[in-house]
């Protein structure tokens, strides 16, 4: 028993050989059995599943498309594999990332839509319709021919709607005739739908991260403020460099302690470290000017302010502060 690809036919099958008559005779009987469309639905989902992998495991938004686009090349025999961004207007598509071989062209860069692509594929986009050519120069559609005319002969592009509006579509093609088949073509709305909803929340969290640093950036930057946040009980939790410059502590010496540490020892028996937090916490915002007090026990004048941070059913502080100790000295003087 064997199982065999016929390429002429692009068929395969199960081949069955068994020995007819006694023993060292040569006549054989072969029972051929046509397994074509579960060996097809098997590498379908040998694919969707390496794309789930790489998806879930994405690092790199840049590497795992391209990674991606090499794969699904592979797995449909084509040439090239172009991932494109539409934005909300649907005036202005970006190809974002493609895969192809080094002697063709790159099609990355972006475009007004209705200059790069004619009607009738935009019309085909909009109502959530593969395009599909099989040989671009018997097609007489315009989008066929103006592919044609760049050395492209079959291709197919599928395209992913958000709340009616065309947001992405993937694009494969070879530069021969294909017959593409409708389980393929049913593979590529699937594999848009799951590479897309990854990448979208890929992105938003890239995104995240970028206005994290540069929040992080600024507030780093921010010299003479003392800026600090603490959790719902005055533990600091984090510290940035203008609180060191003003206060003295270290981040890793700070953090895990109660901001009262950086009152003097008259406010703290005052109660004057609670009585802000509970204003913040009632009013969202308290004013701290007062005198403070550095980690060598020096004075500091902080004309600052606690606002409440409200994360879910977990509440924390933000305080900043302008260290005005000179301008104090010179009122006093």
């Amino acid at each position: 028993r064997s199982e065999n690809y016929l390429a002429a036919l692009d068929r395969w099958f199960n081949m069955y050989l068994s020995r007819l008559g006694e023993a060292g005779g040569h006549r054989l009987a072969i029972v051929f059995n046509d397994i074509t469309e579960r060996k097809r639905q098997e590498a379908n989902l040998a694919l969707l599943a390496e794309v789930g992998m790489a998806l879930a495991s994405l690092a790199s938004i840049d590497e795992t498309m391209s990674a991606l686009g090499e794969r699904i090349c592979r797995h449909f025999g084509a040439v090239l594999c172009a991932f494109s961004d539409i934005d909300e207007t649907e005036e202005i598509i970006e190809i974002t990332h493609e895969w192809k071989l080094p002697e063709l062209p790159s099609w990355k860069g972006v475009y007004r839509v209705r200059e790069h692509y004619t009607e009738d594929f935009i019309q085909a986009m909009h109502a959530d319709e593969a395009y599909v050519v099989r040989d671009a120069q018997a097609d007489v559609r315009p989008n066929a021919q103006n592919m044609a005319a760049i050395g492209i002969r079959s291709f197919v592009s599928v395209p992913l709607l958000r709340n009616g509006t065309w947001r992405y579509h993937l694009c494969v093609a070879d530069t021969a005739p294909r017959n593409w088949r409708d389980d393929e073509i049913e593979l590529m709305r699937e594999l848009v739908t799951r590479i897309w909803t990854r990448m979208e929340r890929a992105r938003v969290q890239e995104n995240l991260r970028r206005s994290e640093e540069r929040l992080r950036l600024i507030l780093e930057s921010a010299q003479g403020f003392a800026i600090f946040t603490t959790d719902a009980e005055g533990i600091i939790n984090s510290w940035y460099e203008g609180a060191r410059q003003v206060f003295g502590w270290s981040e890793a010496e700070i953090l895990g302690q109660k901001c009262n540490v950086t009152f003097t020892p008259e406010d703290r028996a005052m109660g004057a470290p609670e009585q802000e937090r509970e204003t913040a916490r009632r009013e969202g915002i308290a004013p701290d000017i007062r005198w403070h007090q550095r980690k060598d026990g020096s004075r500091v004048f902080i004309n600052g302010v606690m606002h409440l941070l409200r994360d879910g059913q977990r509440n924390g502080f933000f305080k900043m502060g302008r260290d005005e100790t000179v301008q104090r000295q010179a009122e006093v003087a």
